[in-house]
């Protein structure tokens, strides 16, 4: 980790995403505090909050899947930013998803890819 949040990636890596130890966090009571500006140790403190939330979320998922999530064979097979209803390109980043073709899928039912939902692909 590094002392200024402003050096931390948004985007976890391996290697914290593979983490099974106890992650520093910084403590309400402030004890461990180690910027004396209030504010922006409050800045600080806020983005190592929720990028935990999010990172901490990612990693449970991936240590311990829970087996109606998994998917097997699953490839990326397009992408784009380009969106019908929005074609200066600003729009996110949409892939198509080939998942295994040999599973059979109820899609009403299924809820395991939801609208604005993450995905996670590992070897």
């Amino acid at each position: 980790d590094h002392s200024n949040f402003r050096d931390i990636s948004l985007v976890p890596t391996q290697d914290e995403l593979s983490y099974r130890g106890r992650s520093w966090l910084p403590l309400a009571s402030g004890e461990n505090a180690f910027i004396s500006d209030p504010e922006q140790r409050l800045l600080d403190k806020n983005f190592r909050l929720l990028r935990e939330d999010a990172v901490g979320a990612m990693r449970e998922n991936i240590l311990a899947p829970r087996p109606s999530k998994v998917w097997k064979n699953a490839r990326i097979i397009g992408a784009s930013c380009q969106h019908a209803f929005n074609p200066k390109g600003t729009a996110p980043l949409y892939f198509l998803m080939q998942l295994d073709p040999h599973k059979s899928i109820d899609w009403k039912k299924q809820r395991s890819l939801p609208n604005d939902g993450l995905i996670v692909l590992c070897n």
